[in-house]
């Protein structure tokens, strides 16, 4: 299990969503439907980006954003923007192309809690046999297996977490920089 985070630099891709999604070769139903539902030109990367993937703390629960925060940014020392989810295609066609050592037997997922949007969850009520509808969010995810990406979906986040995740955080190269990043994560 992976306790620090991990960080990279990662290009910039200024086409959209479903044009990275074609050239992972995932098939369909592995990021097409999210490259359709979530694509914003306004949150495309016009540069490159530093990553920290920020490893969520064991038995984190996702019932507000402060509480998202404080499970993602103990490590974590400088203020960045949450994965949007160009990020999230962008770091998937980063390691479809790059080996990343400390991803090698990494088996799980990535949140892009940056891209999430608010949705209805119906919740069962089975004593009482009645359904509430309640809100929720819903956020991309990349699935990585053996530190390569293998699938892109959506999923429901307040309601349990990944045993091994990470939380997709990303700061211009203009204010950070992959050698003093690497540094300070190693010290």
């Amino acid at each position: 299990m992976i306790r620090k985070p991990i960080v990279m630099q990662v290009s910039a891709l200024e086409v959209s969503l479903l044009e990275i999604f074609a050239s992972l070769g995932f098939g369909r139903g592995n990021g097409d439907g999210v490259a359709k539902a979530f694509e914003d030109p306004t949150l495309r990367w016009k540069k490159d980006h530093i990553v920290w993937l920020c490893p969520v703390v064991r038995g984190a629960k996702f019932d507000c954003l402060h509480s998202l925060y404080g499970s993602t940014m103990e490590e974590q020392s400088a203020i960045c923007d949450m994965f949007g989810a160009h990020g999230l295609f962008c770091l998937a066609a980063y390691l479809k192309q790059n080996d990343h050592p400390e991803l090698q037997n990494f088996d799980g997922v990535v949140y892009a809690f940056g891209a999430a949007k608010l949705e209805k969850r119906t919740v069962l009520n089975h004593r009482e046999h009645t359904a509430i509808d309640i809100p929720d969010l819903s956020t991309p995810v990349l699935y990585i297996r053996n530190g390569r990406p293998m699938s892109i979906y959506t999923m429901w986040h307040t309601g349990f977490v990944e045993k091994q995740s990470f939380v997709g955080l990303c700061g211009s190269t203009t204010i950070f920089r992959l050698d003093e990043e690497i540094a300070r994560l190693a010290a």
